[in-house]
């Protein structure tokens, strides 16, 4: 049996700390050894009835040692002491204390037979002076609940890093980077990326999902395909099949500032492992796709992936004393490898502004005196900190580019943007008026519209554009969301994210769109049932929906060519399927159409110009009707090809046409030579059209052609030069080319030869 060498308390077994004086258990002692520090707490641990033992109360009989004190004593808290699984101590303030023999006594006054503590001390057989007993139980207490509260907070701190992801330094991110590559733990991986990245992914990722979800996008791609598609779009990322394996991996860890450090991986070696046959999801449809279900068992040393000697690298940054692994910064560490530029260092902080409205004005404010300076990096003092931040590390490429300036004068006659949404620290902000003049010309915007000169553009209500069909930029500038851009509250103040705002416009676009235009977007209106049955050479009235599309059934008698009889206005194209929708059988786009075999059909069938117009004029609510007919296609008369092309004249034995290139270097170089052949008869002439190429020609070259022992000049500039020269029937004839250099500085050139009529 072992005792408490603190307190001379009797231990369990399974005690790690002692129940009531919670010092650490140490091995060793008896009762002879402990006797002194038993008698010295005998008076604090037991209870009234039973003076003089030593041995603590279990936990649950506190409640009723309790009950049978004076009322006006007082007892430690129940739940601390059953959590720890600590003796309850029962204690009282100064008056009401109990004497020895288990009564309460007046201060100063003696209490039963070893006396109180009084003036003159404490008695024989007592428990000390008061203030020596207060302190020890300040002591035992103050223990219990450090305890408690370091428990507490270490609990606290172990789930919110557990929610926050990151490691605690840039060695940790590295470490728990391989970890979670080998493990396959995609949660891990997700929750070392930077939350700044993450988060706004995650916005649009949930948001994507739910509007998936809503339009049944899975339960129409797998009416359509051979397998259900739902497990490409997994939330969870799947490795089944795949693993990686690091050996020898020791990661180099440069520290740029407090913010930003950079893990280069120029040591060990990675092994891949893919077996074919036990992955699934996105990664099997893949595999199959490619052709590439043969395992795989590759090594390599990292240092062969070693770009401009330096390693591979990855970016960690710092997020509220994380670190974490940045994509977009190690992207940018790429970029900055492969240019050579240097790596820059972070400004003094600036302060945002007062709203959302105001953030975008700075930034927009900014763009003229940007454009003039050259210096791009300029603009991350009105940006949240972490893209702020990426500008001023790494858009010295940028500047670099931008030396100078633009050299166009640019200015902002009117800035106004106008609070929209706004959610807790994140706000978003439409443009109120907006005007922007150089050189001359002035692009005006609104949330709305986009003005140049004589021309305006307005938004729809509707984000979709037809996918079947040809349409103007007019078209595409009514699908897109409302202008404006979003904001980051940091600090009390407003920056402007690109990150939220380009989320935030694609989901402004996504609230637009409606089921049957997802359908469409996505190759998927040919899983929707058909409303009706077409009769071939009969006109159908069909109904279009929001999307300008209708399906129907189409039943053919016999083997037939089909064409549509149509002039554009009802409809627009059209494409038959497999009656289940699953195998394209054939469609308005193909030139030369293969018969369809008899038998039943589903037909998607676009409509044309009238479904725009009122589609432009009404959005998501446009209600069109149209007649189509569909109707066996008459053969063209036999044409004999090989007789048709022999009387034609020809270059090179091939067509009356041919492009040509012509470089000053090595290949194909700067000569060439073609063979014209003129049958008898041909009444044609030979048109040269000559453009130089992906270069200043400045003082033209000259193409120089040779034919029939005549030759003739064609100057070569940036602009196209054409010359027509005369060739006789009845010969084959060569001709060559020849290239020649000018005083400027191009040295490639385009050509066209062709036989036009005389």
């Amino acid at each position: 049996m072992n005792f408490c060498m603190s307190c001379g308390t009797k231990l369990q077994p399974e005690w790690q700390f002692c129940a009531n004086c919670r010092r650490p258990v140490e091995t060793g002692g008896s009762p002879q050894e402990a006797t002194e520090a038993t008698e010295a707490v005998a008076m604090t641990t037991a209870p009234p009835e039973a003076p003089g033992s030593a041995a603590p109360q279990p936990a649950a009989s506190a409640p009723a040692a309790a009950h049978r004190q004076d009322s006006s004593r007082t007892q430690a808290p129940q739940g601390a002491a059953a959590a720890t699984g600590a003796t309850q101590i029962i204690e009282t303030g100064a008056y009401g204390q109990a004497g020895g023999d288990g009564h309460s006594t007046p201060p100063g006054s003696g209490g039963g037979d070893g006396g109180g503590s009084g003036p003159e001390g404490p008695a024989v057989g007592g428990t000390g002076d008061s203030g020596r007993k207060t302190n020890r139980k300040a002591i035992i207490l103050g223990a219990v609940a450090v305890v408690l509260v370091a428990l507490g907070v270490g609990a606290f701190l172990f789930i919110q890093n557990m929610i926050r992801g990151g490691a605690g330094s840039p060695e940790q991110v590295a470490e728990k980077l391989i970890e979670s590559i080998e493990t396959k733990d995609a949660i891990g991986l997700v929750t070392m990326v930077a939350p700044a990245e993450r988060d706004a992914l995650d916005k649009f990722q949930e948001e994507f999902m739910d509007k998936v979800e809503e339009f049944g996008i899975f339960e129409a791609a797998g009416k359509v395909g051979e397998d259900s598609v739902e497990d490409d779009f997994d939330d969870e990322i799947n490795l089944d099949g795949i693993t990686v394996t690091f050996e020898n991996v020791e990661p180099t860890v440069t520290e740029v500032d407090d913010q930003l450090a950079v893990l280069n991986f120029s040591s060990g070696t990675v092994r891949l492992q893919i077996d074919p046959e036990q992955t699934t999801g996105a990664v099997r449809s893949g595999l199959e796709a490619s052709g590439e279900m043969e395992p795989v068992d590759e090594t390599a040393d990292l240092a062969e992936l070693d770009i401009e000697g330096e390693g591979l690298r990855v970016a960690a940054v710092e997020d509220g004393g994380r670190w974490y692994v940045s994509p977009v910064y190690s992207t940018l560490e790429l970029v900055l490898q492969l240019t050579g530029n240097e790596r820059g260092s972070l400004p003094e902080p600036t302060e945002g502004s007062g709203s959302p409205a105001e953030a975008a004005q700075a930034l927009v404010g900014a763009v003229p005196g940007i454009l003039e300076s050259g210096k791009f990096t300029d603009l991350g003092k009105y940006l949240m900190s972490y893209e702020g931040n990426a500008v001023h590390y790494y858009g010295g490429a940028l500047d670099e580019a931008m030396e100078g300036g633009l050299g166009t004068d640019v200015q902002i006659t009117a800035n106004t943007f106008k609070d929209a949404d706004r959610d807790g620290d994140r706000g978003h902000a439409l443009i109120e008026e907006l005007t922007m003049e150089a050189e001359g010309d002035a692009v005006s915007l609104t949330a709305d519209c986009m003005e140049s000169g004589s021309e305006k553009y307005c938004r729809g209500d509707s984000g979709y554009v037809m996918t079947n069909g040809s349409f103007d930029s007019e078209a595409t500038m009514s699908a897109f969301p409302q202008l404006g851009l979003s904001s980051v509250k940091e600090d009390g103040k407003w920056k402007v994210s690109i990150m939220d705002t380009t989320t935030d416009l694609a989901l402004q676009w996504m609230d637009t769109i409606t089921r049957e235009q997802a359908l469409a977007m996505l190759d998927l209106a040919r899983s929707e049932d058909a409303a009706g049955t077409m009769t071939l050479d009969e006109e159908t009235e069909l109904d279009f929906n929001s999307a300008g599309y209708a399906v129907m059934t189409l039943k053919l008698d016999e083997d037939t060519t089909l064409q549509g009889d149509d002039d554009g206005s009802s409809y627009s194209s059209y494409t038959v399927y497999s009656k289940d929708g699953k195998e394209e059988i054939t469609s308005s786009d193909e030139l030369f159409a293969d018969e369809t075999p008899a038998g039943e059909y589903k037909v998607v069938i676009f409509a044309g110009k009238e479904w725009a117009d009122e589609f432009a004029e009404k959005g998501n609510g446009v209600q069109h009707s149209g007649t189509v007919k569909l109707q066996e296609k008459e053969a063209p008369a036999a044409v004999d090809f090989d007789s048709f092309m022999s009387s034609r004249a020809k270059i090179d034995g091939s067509g009356v046409m041919q492009y040509n290139y012509l470089t000053l270097d090595e290949f194909p170089g700067p000569t060439e030579a073609h063979m014209l052949n003129v049958p008898e008869g041909t009444d044609t002439e030979l048109l040269v059209i000559v453009e130089g190429y992906a270069g200043a020609w400045e003082k033209p070259g000259t193409l120089v052609l040779t034919l029939d022992g005549k030759t003739h000049k064609v100057p070569v500039s940036n602009d196209p030069e054409e010359l027509k020269i005369p060739v006789a029937p009845g010969t084959d004839q060569e001709l060559t080319v020849e290239l020649v250099k000018g005083d400027g500085s191009g040295e490639e050139v385009d050509y066209t030869l062709e036989f036009v009529e005389k």
